[in-house]
């Protein structure tokens, strides 16, 4: 944020974030989906549900941990500096393909920051440069410093990071054949009051908290390039 301008991120400015037709890459990527699906572990829509709410359960223990401290150390807030956060999120991500998944977003949504502000791009790629490696961009640490540039507040972006996480699942299930269009929906209906109480719950954590509590998750992200055929890159 330059010259101590305040900005603010209106709600036609983040309906445009989340929508599907943004080009930020999520939807090539099933974050293990596809690994349990095929693994029979997913075989029925209750067990679908259950998976659900067991990965947003992960998202706000590991990510919005994560991102809680990225936007604090963006603002200057009591907290770790930037450069800490980002070498703890680098080591937090274990699973190769994720890493790969996690680097390519983050440089698709580098690119959409020129989009909403070419500014924000210029800051943001130039306080992960002095925190790091510029070739370890990720996306969590861009995400959260491109909202935080354009103005969001911290429930704008855990809502918002929320949002996105359960729409990726959703859509990857569909084109996994796990359930139909409607029942995706309906799926994502009644998740929302589960990620609104996320959210509430979250505003608190950081970094140091953050952990990885399902660990069959894990082992199916790391399982997915040993697949035989796959839809999706992670």
């Amino acid at each position: 944020m330059t010259g101590g301008e305040v900005k603010t991120l209106g709600w036609m400015e983040l309906l445009q974030l989340a929508d599907s037709a943004l080009p930020a890459g999520g939807f090539a990527f099933s974050n293990g989906l596809e690994s349990l699906a095929k693994l029979g572990q997913l075989p029925s829509l209750s067990a679908f549900e259950a998976y659900l709410q067991s990965y947003l359960e992960q998202v706000v223990q590991g990510e919005l941990a994560f991102l809680n401290s990225f936007m604090r150390s963006y603002r200057g807030e009591d907290g770790e500096p930037l450069a800490i956060v980002a070498e703890e999120w680098n080591a937090f991500l274990t699973a190769p393909s994720s890493r790969r998944a996690s680097l390519s977003q983050g440089r698709a949504w580098l690119q959409l920051a020129k989009v909403f502000d070419p500014a924000a791009e210029t800051e943001v790629r130039e306080r992960l440069s002095q925190a790091g490696n510029e070739s370890q961009f990720h996306f969590l640490p861009v995400f959260a410093l491109v909202l935080a540039a354009l103005g969001a507040s911290g429930s704008q972006v855990r809502t918002l990071f929320l949002h996105i996480s359960l729409r990726d699942q959703i859509s990857s299930a569909i084109r996994l054949g796990l359930v139909g269009s409607l029942q995706g929906q309906a799926l994502h209906r009644n998740q929302v009051n589960l990620c609104v109480t996320l959210e509430r719950n979250s505003e608190s954590l950081d970094f140091r908290q953050a952990v990885k509590s399902t660990p069959l998750l894990e082992l199916a992200q790391n399982h997915h390039e040993r697949l035989y055929s796959r839809l999706f890159q992670s």
